[in-house]
């Protein structure tokens, strides 16, 4: 039996006709979602027209930017904020949010009964992190560095021809490079060289955990709070003040090198995979250290990076998938949805294979089991283990209870995940 249309629409009803009026919805798709007929709706919306569009989306001036527009979840999070507005979050910086909601009510012809929902205009306003000339003249100094790279020995190119059936997945998350740490206040120091030196005996150690078997491929993610500061005030992203050890440029040459180095000593053994994920506190410093690393090996064959401004990286391996996050915005109940959703066509090929996901942020070793049965699907997610000492922020919160280790896993490519191997800090 077809449902009887309603004559004369509520206040609530001419509230939600305007409120849809104005976010741009057309007189005809405003009547059929709520039930009426075309001529009720525009009885009632006479001089109620859509927000002209110079009022909505993107507006620039000088070292800040203003987005304004309607959606239906509201905004928590800065990085939701510079997904929104699609922003690269190494130029922006979220200074405030403004949010206005209201409740809409409508009668789709397939419902029975009215349907509520909420929608929220917001006006986003973000500050530059670099000025417009900084970031032009930081892009070119990266695209003169890739034409002055070195050049690679013809004998260092040849592991591009390396056969293997084994690829390697380098574990050297959350080193936080810079972070200074007293042994009086938290039993042991941390320092830069400390960093440094855990940093390239972990390289070394994991490479001849794994000399044994015939590796294909290298995958190294970057960032995942390599640095421990963002700026040259020594903060995080969000602006915690964090102790750091010794001047920027220098902490920041630093990471440069010891990954440089790093790379070349696993390019000795196979072709080396470098992605790029941000952590919470060095997504602009982490990005700049892509961005090297991509110019300084800009020649080598051997080498490539992915310094895409995703958030979220994957990586397919034959019958597996890797995800890889920080660990420190999405739920984890949510990440096996985002990859089948993110990445419908290798979920499906690797539907009786492997679909992991890599994350960092925690500092220990942790997993977690989703089954086929449950709405996250089956996947397993595993945080790694951190090289980082401590500071006196964490050892005042009790945070002295993890190992400083780094891992190496092993995705062999028919059967996926053939084991891991653990190697501790050392200087």
């Amino acid at each position: 039996m077809a449902r009887s249309q309603p004559k004369n629409p509520t206040p609530d009803d001419i509230q939600t006709m305007k409120h849809l009026r104005q976010a741009g919805q057309d007189i005809q798709s405003i009547a059929d979602e709520m039930g009426y007929g075309y001529g009720t709706v525009h009885k009632y919306l006479k001089g109620a027209e859509p927000v002209h569009k110079a009022l909505e989306g993107w507006k620039e001036e000088g070292g800040s930017g203003t987005y304004t527009g309607i959606t239906d979840k509201p905004i928590r999070t800065p990085a939701e904020a510079l997904k929104l507005a699609d922003l690269d979050p190494n130029i922006w910086m979220l200074e405030k949010v403004e949010c206005t909601n209201w409740t809409v009510g409508m009668m789709p012809k397939s419902a029975d009964k009215p349907v509520q929902t909420q929608q929220y205009r917001v006006r986003l306003v973000f500050k530059r992190i670099f000025s417009n000339s900084l970031q032009e003249a930081t892009e070119a100094l990266f695209q003169r560095l890739a034409k002055a790279s070195p050049q690679f020995p013809p004998a260092f190119q040849k592991v591009a021809k390396v056969k293997g059936d084994c690829l390697a997945v380098m574990g050297l998350f959350d080193v936080h490079f810079g972070k200074f740490g007293w042994w009086k206040e938290t039993g042991k120091d941390y320092d830069l060289k400390i960093a440094e030196s855990f940093y390239e005996n972990a390289v070394a150690d994991l490479i001849a955990k794994v000399s044994t078997r015939r590796i294909s491929r290298w995958l190294l993610p970057i960032g995942n709070d390599f640095y421990h500061m963002d700026n040259s005030r020594n903060t995080t992203f969000g602006g915690t003040p964090q102790d750091v050890d010794g001047r920027y440029a220098k902490v920041i040459e630093a990471g440069e090198m010891a990954v440089a180095k790093a790379i070349q000593k696993m390019a000795a053994v196979a072709p080396v995979d470098v992605v790029w994920v941000p952590g919470n506190h060095d997504p602009t410093t982490s990005y700049h250290l892509a961005r090297f690393i991509w110019a300084y090996f800009s020649k080598c064959d051997a080498v490539t990076v992915d310094y895409g401004p995703s958030p979220r990286k994957y990586y397919r391996w034959e019958r597996t998938l890797l995800g890889l996050t920080h660990g420190n915005e999405e739920k984890i109940t949510e990440l096996p949805n985002l990859m089948a959703s993110e990445k419908p066509d290798d979920w499906a090929a690797c539907k009786d294979g492997s679909k992991e996901w890599l994350i960092g942020h925690w500092h220990q070793s942790k997993q977690w089991v989703t089954k086929a049965t449950d709405t996250s699907r089956e996947t397993i997610i595993r945080g790694l283990m951190s090289l980082s000492g401590t500071d006196s922020w964490h050892h005042r919160k009790g945070y002295v209870h993890t190992s400083q280790a780094a891992e190496v896993y092993l995705y062999d490519k028919a059967d996926g995940y053939c084991g891991h191997n653990v190697v501790y800090a050392r200087q």
